[in-house]
């Protein structure tokens, strides 16, 4: 067996007994400390949670990364599927932990990680609660569009090798997974001025969901401290942690 390499968080409360959990997934323009200050956050609440933020393989170390790369057939597309594996494995270290309640486990993902978060809803009974951040409901939808980034890309793989690409990348589209969700709860998250996702992307993305979707005075970040609250409020009623009070939080 290889061994596989990648950084995570876990961020463990200062009070003991079974705790409430949640997986984080980064955007891929971050690391796997995207989250970090909220997961420090969500460990000082009452009640607190346990925190769990993984690191994707494009944005692991010199050494272990693996790059996306078109010009490799299915590598894209593989190290995406690899990411999703690490979710996997992630909740599987967490239910293995006494401090975890395994009935009380939620994910929160951004961008890319958002949209892994839909392949979970259909595939992991054990999330009880999703909060996607700034997903794309088709990436290949976007990548057809009339974009000067992808006419590069076009250009430089050439018409037939570009289809098989976007072909490969196909099968993990959440538009593909929302409609086998396992029931599980879900918040989205939206900027209003990212410039990635269109308004008419987001309510694209809302209308194929059955979950409540917010948008806030932002960019692809998200960064809004009402985003952090809303999805505190939302966590509070589904895995039971505390209220989130991001803009009168001071350290302790």
């Amino acid at each position: 067996m290889g061994l596989v390499w990648f950084r995570l968080f876990l961020v463990v409360p200062s009070v003991t007994g079974k705790h409430p959990a949640i997986i984080f997934a980064h955007d891929l323009s971050s690391k796997s400390d995207e989250f970090l200050a909220e997961a420090i956050l969500l460990a000082r609440v009452r009640p607190s949670a346990v925190s769990l933020l993984i690191e994707a393989p494009p944005a692991r170390p010199s050494g272990w990364r693996r790059n996306f790369n078109p010009q490799i057939e299915n590598n894209d597309r593989d190290i995406q599927i690899q990411a999703v594996v690490d979710v996997l494995r992630g909740i599987d270290l967490l239910a293995m932990r006494d401090d975890v309640d395994v009935a009380r486990i939620a994910f929160i993902g951004h961008g890319h990680g958002a949209n892994w978060g839909t392949i979970l809803m259909s595939i992991e009974p054990r999330l009880r609660a999703f909060v996607l951040i700034a997903g794309v409901i088709s990436v290949t939808d976007a990548m057809r569009r009339d974009d000067p980034e992808w006419a590069d890309m076009l250009y430089t793989l050439g018409p037939e090798h570009f289809e098989r690409y976007l072909s490969s990348l196909e099968a993990l589209d959440p538009i593909r997974y929302v409609g086998h969700s396992l029931g599980a709860p879900v918040l989205l998250q939206f900027g209003r001025f990212d410039p990635y996702i269109p308004s008419s992307q987001a309510e694209r993305f809302g209308a194929a969901v059955r979950g409540r979707s917010l948008s806030y005075d932002s960019g692809h970040a998200v960064n809004d401290p009402v985003a952090l609250e809303d999805r505190g409020k939302f966590l509070a009623t589904r895995i039971g942690i505390g209220a989130i009070k991001a803009r009168a939080y001071t350290r302790p």
